[in-house]
């Protein structure tokens, strides 16, 4: 049995419905809604306020690296950094826009994460004393304790460290010398199941470490699918056009003339239709309506008196959430992926 076991959290214990930046785009998509009249010049578009966001990343990653850290940030000190360039709004309080950004951000990676369906029967594996999971990561620890408790994963590992919140991190093999010696454990009783080849394999099998590769073949395919989806519309519509002609057929069974060709039609429109929907939900939140939530009524007198209120005293009261796909969103094939 070793003293200590390890985990990678990211497509280990946890996996993502989609591409990572995904989540950073819709919540740049949702900062451009709530101040959608208050955005300095050039930050209209949310792919805009993303690249700006991926921009801040790197200037924080190569002050860190320069003050002797590693190159890492904080999710509060990206979003922090963000309001304070883009929104224009008076009386803004960065730091608690940050605080209420980094939880909307915790929410949509709730909604759009799920355990790894296999990791369980691998962790099981490698028995240990103690287990932590180590996560190279913007988000504290506290943060990704939240997120595995969500999906029932806090009883696998109850506790860990997120490199952003000691500066340390397991690209550079540091994370693992801290935990050595935070914990008083020798290279050789420890064991770290995770993906990535390089801060999961090479780098703690190079300090002595027994390191173990979980790259289970199926849902490392569908996460490279869903990826693809990220970058590219045609990918995106020719994969929704596959879903749409799996269940077509049998559905069609039955209808005849003008029902069939009705029907046909509907597949063919129904990605549209979601997108209007959806803008309509993004122009209830732009608008700072609750019409989504409240009564007719009292979504006009809110709409009539939302002109007079600050925008930071406005709360987004439309549940649906944010999205980049919609008829009023951009696809510049220029807005290429973070570093993380």
């Amino acid at each position: 049995m070793y003293k200590l076991k390890t985990l990678d959290v990211w497509d280990t214990l946890l996996r993502r419905k989609c591409h990572p930046d995904f989540i950073k785009l819709t919540a740049a998509r949702h900062l451009q809604l709530r101040f959608s009249a208050h955005l300095a010049d050039g930050f209209g578009d949310h792919w805009a306020i993303f690249r700006e966001r991926c921009q801040i990343e790197g200037e924080l990653a190569r002050a860190a690296s320069k003050a002797g850290t590693d190159d890492e940030y904080t999710l509060h000190h990206v979003l922090e950094h963000l309001v304070q360039r883009v929104v224009t709004a008076p009386g803004v309080d960065a730091a608690r826009l940050a605080d209420e950004l980094a939880a909307a951000e915790l929410a949509l990676e709730k909604a759009n994460t799920f355990p790894d369906p296999q990791c369980r029967e691998v962790i099981g594996q490698y028995p240990a004393e103690r287990i932590l999971f180590l996560s190279d990561f913007y988000m504290p620890a506290g943060m990704l304790n939240a997120l595995l408790q969500h999906h029932g994963l806090d009883d696998i590992a109850a506790d860990g460290i997120s490199s952003c919140d000691i500066r340390l991190n397991k690209r550079s093999g540091q994370l693992f010398r801290h935990v050595h010696e935070a914990f008083a454990v020798a290279p050789e009783h420890h064991v770290h199941i995770g993906d990535n080849r390089h801060s999961d394999v090479t780098i703690p099998g190079a300090i002595g470490i027994t390191s173990v590769h979980y790259l289970p073949e199926q849902p490392h395919a569908e996460r490279e699918l869903r990826e693809s989806l990220f970058a590219d519309r045609a990918t995106l519509f020719g994969h929704l056009e596959r879903i749409i002609a799996e269940g077509r057929d049998d559905a069609l069974d039955g209808r005849h003339g003008y029902a069939r060709a009705a029907f046909l039609l509907g597949t063919q429109v129904a990605p549209l239709w979601v997108g209007f929907c959806l803008s309509v939900a993004e122009q209830c939140v732009a608008e700072g309506s609750t019409a989504c939530s409240s009564s007719p009524a009292k979504a006009n007198s809110s709409s009539r008196s939302s002109s007079a209120s600050s925008p930071t005293e406005r709360s987004p009261a439309c549940p649906c959430p944010p999205t980049a796909f919609s008829k009023s969103a951009a696809w510049p094939p220029s807005a290429r992926p973070c570093a993380r």
